[in-house]
Order: structure tokens, then sequence, then C-alpha cells
């Protein structure tokens, strides 16, 4: 053959939808199909020529896409708030630590009951609060390290299932190479032969002609002869 690569008919070209849809595929075996010196850089110029006279942009190439699921934040009220809050730029509100504070009523209620009852609930609320801040330090004191302990133990399971899934993907991966690597060779072995067979083929055709239009000026001078006695 005149260097040509061989190239497989596909009538699955039309059939392709959505964004990969008017596409070409490429029937190439990478296994077998080298690259002959400066096509590489002859792949990349025409890439970046095609970019240059793009005019595509980045959005467009997304709105070619498959539509995304629907959201479930739309239905979240919470969610929308909280996004609404930081698309207006709108800071968090600070925690409001004054009722932290044991005052006392200001001067101008010194002398009314109810003001000081409120006070005196405040103060009951924060001495609940702190009783209840000891009692979980005493409980991480007791608890903590076994606790600790416990969610490691989890976390390093957790990380060995992962580890067992990733070799079990990496070796499914390598397994996938492997076989495509053989089929490849396989069949570059056999196309390389009936390349060879066309070839020959080909020279034969080749020949047989000539030896056709040979026998056809023989037949033909045989025949003027034949026609003009001496």
């Amino acid at each position: 053959m005149s260097g040509q690569p061989l190239a497989l008919a596909s009538e699955a070209f039309v059939e392709q939808k959505g964004w990969r849809r008017k596409e070409e595929l490429v029937d190439s075996l990478p296994y077998i199909d080298g690259l002959e010196a400066g096509e590489k850089e002859a792949v990349m110029r025409l890439v970046e020529e095609e970019a240059r006279n793009s005019d595509k942009k980045p959005a467009d190439y997304l709105s070619e896409l498959p539509a995304m699921p629907p959201s479930r934040i739309e239905k979240n009220e919470l969610l929308q708030s909280e996004l609404q809050r930081v698309s207006t730029g709108t800071p968090l509100s600070a925690l409001d630590l004054q009722r932290y504070n044991l005052n006392p009523p200001p001067s101008s209620q010194r002398g009314d009951p109810a003001a000081w009852q409120t006070a005196l609930d405040n103060a009951h609320a924060q001495l609940e609060h702190q009783r209840n801040r000891l009692l979980n330090l005493e409980l991480l004191l007791k608890f903590g390290p076994i606790t600790w302990r416990a969610h490691n133990e989890s976390l390093a399971a957790h990380v060995a299932n992962l580890q067992s899934e990733l070799e079990t993907t990496r070796g499914a991966i390598d397994q996938l190479n492997r076989e495509r690597k053989l089929q490849q060779t396989s069949a570059g072995r056999e196309l390389r032969a009936l390349e060879s067979e066309y070839v020959a083929l080909i020279a034969k055709n080749i020949e047989l002609e000539a030896a056709c239009k040979k026998v056809e000026s023989e037949a033909t001078a045989a025949g003027a002869n034949a026609g003009n006695p001496a």
C-alpha cells in the first residue's frame, strides 16, 4: 500500500446523540498504530488553528452538554435564604453575646421586681449553662479517649475499604488494558497479513494487466502480419 493507514468503515457515526452528535469516531489502535515523524506536531498545529478560528466560548460548550439533574437546593428554604445573603454580599449576623452577661437591671428599673426577676432568671440560666459545661468536660475526660479511639478505628476501617476498592478498580483497569493490548496486537498481526495480501494481489493484478496488454499487442501484431503476407 502507499503508506495510507488502514481505516475501518463504520455506520455508527450517524447514530451519535446529544453532545457527541455529528462527531467522527476515531477507529484507532493506539497499541499498534505508530506516529510518523512530525505527525504529532502537525496534529497540534491543526488543533491550535481550530482553536483560533473557533468562535465558541466555554459557555457554548457547556450548553451542549446533557442537562444537569434538578437541584434539591430550591426546596430548602434555609439554603435559599443563605444563598441569597451570600449573593447580595450581606455579612453574616454575629452571635449575640450580651445575653451571657450577668448585668443587673438598669438604674431606671432598680425598683422594678419584674426587672430583677428577669436578671435572676438569666443568672439561673447561666449557672445551668456552666454546670452543663462542667458535666460535658467530665464526660469528655472519662469517655473521650475511648470514643476517639473508636472513631479512629472506624476511620481506619473506612480507609481500608476505600483502598481495597481502589486496588480492585486499578486491577480491573490493568486487566482491561492488557486485554485491549492483546486484542489490538492480534488485530495488528491480522491487519498486517491482510495488508501484505492486498499488496501482493495488487502487484499480481498489475502483472496480469501487463501480461494481458502484452498478449493483446502480440495478437494485434500477429493479425496485422496475417493480413499483410510478405
